[in-house]
């Protein structure tokens, strides 16, 4: 412990470091001042940024990451992966932190990471939350915001993102092609089958994976083929291909 206390009061940045780390790793929450006092004191630093917020998530330390966080005088230089690196080994309550952030976090990275956690954790009660975001001025939020109300299939929002499949950006279209599957991929056959044939790659991709979902199979096939487009049924046919490989891989 005294060498702890030294190494805050005297020690190099990159000791203070090491031992900020280690504090999180054991568990100290003793030091949380000073953990706090060395990520304020070198806000400029994404090594000590990274490593000091490292720390308060394995502490799970709420209060302290929501007032970090919100604060504007430090700038997250944390990237959107490293953040959601962050959230994952959180050791509080998620979706308690994803919902005291999502709409006062000083960093928008901040929020976007709360919306994603949000999808794949499936915290389905704060779904309402997500909803005006798909209105975000923000091309990354909008998408980030229908993925995850995708994932939970989020029934308020369904006409709203099955509008997007018109979007003039293509990640958009990508999303509500995966989107519409979690919607029930029988009901949604129509838009779907534009989809497959969009002239971007990961739209069609990302239909033609939905669509292999449908219970008519023979159906959708026919009706693909019927467009006259030779990449959309490529495209159709390879996945397909992958769901009956990724089947035989389960058999065995």
């Amino acid at each position: 412990a005294k060498y702890l206390c030294q190494q805050f009061n005297y020690g190099t940045v990159d000791s203070v470091i090491l031992v900020i780390k280690l504090a999180g790793t054991l568990e100290l929450r003793q030091y949380l001042p000073d953990i706090i006092q060395q990520i304020y004191a070198h806000r400029t630093n994404s090594h000590m940024q990274n490593i000091g917020m490292l720390s308060l998530c394995l502490l799970g330390a709420e209060s302290e990451l929501v007032s970090i966080c919100r604060d504007s005088s430090i700038a997250s230089l944390l990237s959107f992966r490293t953040l959601e690196e962050l959230f994952n080994v959180y050791q509080g309550d998620r979706e308690a932190l994803c919902d005291r952030l999502i709409d006062t976090a000083a960093d928008a990275y901040i929020r976007r990471t709360c919306v994603k956690a949000i999808g794949q954790n499936c915290y389905r009660s704060m779904a309402d939350r997500v909803m005006p975001l798909l209105k975000s001025p923000q091309l990354n939020m909008q998408i980030d915001a229908a993925r995850t109300l995708g994932q939970l299939a989020y029934a308020p929002a369904y006409h709203e993102i099955l509008a997007m499949a018109k979007n003039e950006r293509w990640e958009l279209r990508a999303i509500v092609a995966t989107a519409l599957a979690t919607y029930g991929a029988d009901q949604n056959t129509d838009t779907l089958i534009d989809l497959v044939c969009d002239r971007e790659w990961w739209v069609r991709y990302r239909a033609a994976e939905s669509l292999t979902q449908c219970s008519d199979i023979d159906g959708i096939l026919a009706r693909v083929t019927a467009r006259n487009d030779r990449y959309a049924l490529e495209m159709l046919r390879f996945a397909l291909d992958k769901k009956a490989l990724r089947s035989r891989k389960g058999v065995a």
